[in-house]
């Protein structure tokens, strides 16, 4: 289910429905989600929520499957936006394919296209690259290998840490232009 990544307005009718099932939700952060149905005036009612991040162990990807299998069904929740593009939905959608069962995406804002219709760059071809490390010399050997891959590159970064990531792009890969984009929908 994709969420809104500030203004509610952006949310959908299907994923206001979802919501207000009494289902199981895999939530980023359990309190935030309580917060999200809070603002949208849905009832806690006998929803399960479980808890479900970056810092997960793997084994909690085979406990959501496990629940997927005994429940029928599972709403995986980012706390903004789309859960698959910069949160741990991945492994857990993976699985859950391999394992036979069938997978439905609730659409709705998504950052990654937000930023890339704002910037005024253009959009074919765009990579998009995430949370790079947080250590200087990853991101420089990273930046090495993609510094001749033509097209907009679209990188996350936490706000206290932008103005050392745009330093070290234009010491190291010198773009002819770079946008940053912060509150998207706000």
């Amino acid at each position: 289910l994709a969420t809104p990544i500030g203004n509610l307005g952006d949310i959908t009718e299907n994923v206001k429905e979802a919501l207000s099932s009494d289902s199981v939700f895999a939530v980023e952060d359990t309190r935030t989600f309580k917060n999200l149905l809070n603002a949208l005036n849905i009832p806690l009612g006998n929803k399960s929520i479980i808890s479900f991040h970056d810092h997960s162990s793997p084994n909690k990807v085979n406990e959501l499957v496990k629940v997927l299998e005994n429940k029928g069904e599972l709403y995986l929740v980012s706390e903004a936006g789309s859960p698959i593009i910069s949160d741990p939905g991945h492994p857990l959608i993976s699985k859950a394919i391999e394992k036979g069962h069938e997978i439905a995406s609730f659409s709705g804002v998504c950052s990654v296209i937000y930023a890339l219709e704002l910037s005024g760059l253009p959009v074919q071809p765009f990579h998009f690259h995430g949370f790079l490390s947080r250590e200087k010399g990853k991101k420089n050997k990273y930046f090495s290998s993609i510094k001749h891959i033509h097209g907009t590159h679209i990188i996350f970064e936490s706000p206290h840490r932008v103005k050392k990531l745009v330093d070290l792009i234009l010491s190291s890969i010198k773009p002819s232009k770079m946008v940053v984009c912060r509150e998207i929908s706000k």
